[in-house]
């Protein structure tokens, strides 16, 4: 399906889109709310800008795709692959990613507060500059080291499970009320939010 027929029967309100292949498709910018691409395949395409939010993306497969400044909020990313995606500045408040596998993401400066990330597979996830409070993380696990890992630029990945949360290199996240893997609650940056 090329992005042409996409949004025009997504303007005559069709939304049940499950199982399409999207490859090499330009959906920059596009309003496409509340759409069901559940276990649909994307590729090589262009997501800058899209407006996802409400959207059923459950079982997608979005590996490699750049997703900056989208909004993806209340979103059903539940079992999707999103591994070398890029989020950054991505509105991914209220979204469920339970079963996700996100392996090589890219969350800078990405709002992912009350988000819910229950047994999710992360792998070298970038968080620095992420909003992820009242986020739920537990079981979150990586699938050799179980931990998540918050990219400091300056220094290297920081283990966040198995260490004390006081000692956690963080790269400028923001933890407020947020559920770590272990099931522990961390309010490390509740004084910076406002």
């Amino acid at each position: 399906m090329d992005a042409e027929e996409l949004l025009r029967r997504y303007a005559d309100g069709e939304r049940a889109f499950e199982g399409v292949d999207l490859r090499r498709v330009d959906l920059c910018n596009a309003n496409l709310s509340g759409i069901n691409l559940r276990n649909s395949y994307i590729e090589e395409i262009g997501l800058i800008h899209i407006n996802l939010s409400g959207a059923n993306l459950e079982g997608i497969d979005l590996r490699d795709i750049v997703l900056e400044n989208a909004n993806l909020s209340a979103v059903n990313m539940i079992e999707a692959n999103l591994s070398e995606v890029n989020l950054m500045c991505a509105n991914i408040t209220d979204a469920i990613f339970n079963g996700a596998c996100l392996s090589n993401v890219r969350l800078l400066y990405a709002n992912l507060s009350r988000s819910i990330f229950r047994n999710t597979n992360m792998n070298e996830v970038d968080f620095d500059g992420a909003n992820l409070v009242d986020a739920d993380f537990r079981d979150a696990k990586d699938a050799y080291l179980d931990d998540i890992y918050i990219f400091d630029p300056y220094l290297r990945y920081a283990a966040v499970k198995p260490v004390h949360p006081n000692l956690i290199e963080r790269g400028g996240a923001i933890f407020c009320r947020t559920i770590m893997p272990d099931g522990s609650i961390c309010n490390d940056g509740c004084d910076r939010v406002g």
